[in-house]
């Protein structure tokens, strides 16, 4: 009876603990603890040819409590959805804001962060807004643990002031009336 549960509870150690070694990953001379260049297929790597040729963000989807709040990049309209997909609420940028907007949307170059460490935390990070680009959704902010796996964001001071922009926005757009 003793070694069934000695058995017991030493599996039940083992599958307890199984997250807890190292996971094989070695760092390499390319590896840095700074942002990198994110290569997703759409947006412009900075300094590249492919800048002029990228596919422009279409819109920018925000999550808020009541639903996604959509702005299109183009016309500068805002459209509150609810969970059923009914248009809660809609509004427009002014052409200042509008301006704004597509200065990150006309030309964006997107960065990850590397592997910080060996070891990651199991936290997932959600999104602060999303670029829609032709069908695709680039979810910026968003982080799949503690290393900043998946991390995409715009580089450099961007990423803070199109973060900035985002939260203006969220606060203000139940004033902002369509002409």
């Amino acid at each position: 009876m003793f070694r069934n549960w000695a058995l017991i509870i030493i599996g039940c150690l083992i599958l307890g603990f199984q997250n807890c070694g190292r996971n094989g990953f070695a760092p390499d001379s390319s590896s840095s603890s700074n942002l990198s260049q994110v290569t997703t297929g759409v947006g412009g790597v900075e300094g590249s040819d492919d800048e002029a040729s990228q596919s422009p963000v279409t819109a920018v989807e925000v999550p808020t409590d009541s639903g996604p709040l959509t702005i299109d990049a183009e016309t500068g309209k805002i459209t509150l959805i609810d969970s059923q997909d009914q248009v809660i609420e809609q509004a427009c940028l002014p052409a200042k804001d509008l301006r704004e907007l597509q200065s990150y949307t006309k030309a964006y170059n997107l960065c990850g962060s590397t592997v910080k460490a060996d070891l990651c935390t199991q936290k997932y990070t959600k999104g602060y807004a999303s670029l829609i680009v032709d069908d695709q959704r680039l979810n910026l902010g968003e982080s799949f643990d503690g290393c900043g796996k998946g991390f995409k964001d715009f580089c450099g001071t961007q990423g803070d002031s199109f973060r900035g922009l985002v939260t203006y926005i969220l606060a203000n757009f139940h004033t902002m009336k369509c002409q």
